[in-house]
């Protein structure tokens, strides 16, 4: 199942609420670099009714503009952007909304990230009017896009088990039956001895000058 990410916006104040049923103003969305964010976007309406504290913007009579960037007068830059958006077909007055997608694997906000862990930006959300074609801003606000820790082709892979030959291993693992001498070394002062089965049939230890 598609996450979806459910934008609350009261159009008069301009700011993020909490549901259609509660005008408590919440924390602006944040979003993470490389993300797809599936987002139902709701535009409310005050009522003064604190039992039923909004109506619903009708979907079919606005094309909603979402972008995500700086605000620089005339030299604003645009990290992401979404003009395209699925409007709700529900005829239910309480089931206003639309349907989209922000991409936040841009190369304009891996340059806004750079080497930080997070940056912000400004979230703006306009309305054209449908009949006649009249845009209406309705949100800026800033937001956090964070960096993503998991980067396309950084992915570390384990390296595969090397194989190791019987020779290299008769040399390095002692085994239960061993052929041949057996060298002790003293690691302070590097005296040796080997150990041996004679052609007797007896231990014998030898100094290794």
């Amino acid at each position: 199942m598609v996450h979806q990410q459910d934008i609350f916006i009261d159009v008069s104040t301009g700011q993020f609420v909490a549901g259609t049923q509660s005008s408590q103003i919440v924390a602006p969305p944040t979003f993470t670099q490389g993300d797809t964010a599936n987002i139902r976007l709701w535009l409310l309406v005050p009522t003064g009714n604190p039992m039923l504290p909004y109506s619903q913007i009708a979907a079919s009579s606005v094309t909603p503009e979402v972008a995500i960037g700086q605000r620089q007068g005339n030299n604003g830059t645009i990290y992401t952007q979404q003009f395209s958006w699925t409007a709700s077909t529900s005829t239910d007055p309480y089931q206003q909304y639309w349907t989209g997608q922000l991409a936040f694997n841009t190369q304009a906000i891996s340059t806004l990230l750079g080497s930080g862990a997070s940056a912000s930006a400004w979230m703006e959300v306009k309305y054209v009017d449908n009949s006649t074609g009249y845009p209406t801003t309705v949100l800026q606000r800033q937001i956090t896009i964070y960096a993503s820790v998991i980067q396309p082709g950084q992915a570390v892979v384990p390296p595969g088990q090397t194989v190791i030959t019987a020779e290299e291993a008769n040399a390095i693992f002692l085994k239960r039956s061993i052929d041949g001498i057996v060298y002790l070394r003293n690691p302070s002062t590097g005296a040796q001895v080997a150990m041996y089965v004679g052609d007797d049939g007896e231990f014998h230890t030898d100094a290794v000058e």
